[in-house]
């Protein structure tokens, strides 16, 4: 998993990022894990650089038995809260990676 929402050439914005699994009509949410975003990018200040591209750096969401599965009629929100301000966020990126069952 990675995130970051930076100002290019000058810093990023950090915080706490949430996945949050919801039904349909948002009755019933789940807080399925929760990150600090100085865990989930490199240091390098373009958009393209700050993806970790080594598997040691990432931020592995092990599947939790006893969670609900995310189904066609769930909701995926990701949630984040700044702690540490930049001047202004010009760009931001996150890639959550998903095993397919069928």
């Amino acid at each position: 998993m990675s995130f970051n929402a930076l100002d290019v050439g000058t810093g990023f914005e950090e915080g706490i990022v949430r996945l949050v699994v919801s039904n349909a009509r948002e009755t019933r949410s789940k807080v399925v894990r929760e990150v600090n975003t100085q865990r989930l990018h490199t240091t390098t200040t373009t958009l393209i650089g700050a993806v970790p591209t080594d598997i040691n750096q990432m931020v592995a969401l092990p599947e939790q038995v006893g969670s609900p599965a995310v189904g066609e009629d769930s909701l995926l929100q990701i949630w984040f809260k700044t702690t540490q301000a930049t001047t202004t966020v010009d760009s931001a990126g996150f890639s959550i990676p998903c095993t397919i069952y069928q």
